[in-house]
């Protein structure tokens, strides 16, 4: 699957690590693409500032704490994700 040229719309994509890096990269992807896209991270500020710079584009993205080290936390993103959609 292309991202570039891939249609997203009404998937939802769960990326962990999105505040920065190749995180925040494929986050932005998925959502140009079309998917309604829970970034999440350890790093809440960069996070939050990353999923705002997205939705300032009119994209659909929410920023979630997340350690991914802790099951709680992978609980609780998983049941954000399908509040949002359905998770494939």
């Amino acid at each position: 699957m292309n991202l570039l040229t891939a249609s997203l719309k009404n998937q939802v994509a769960l990326v962990a690590g999105a505040a920065s890096g190749i995180g925040a990269e494929c986050a932005a992807a998925l959502a140009r693409a079309g998917a309604k896209v829970l970034a999440t991270d350890i790093q809440v500020d960069l996070g939050q500032q990353m999923a705002n710079e997205l939705i300032t584009e009119g994209l659909d993205v929410s920023f979630f704490h997340h350690d991914v080290c802790s099951a709680d936390d992978w609980n609780k993103a998983v049941t954000t994700a399908l509040r949002i959609g359905y998770l494939k």
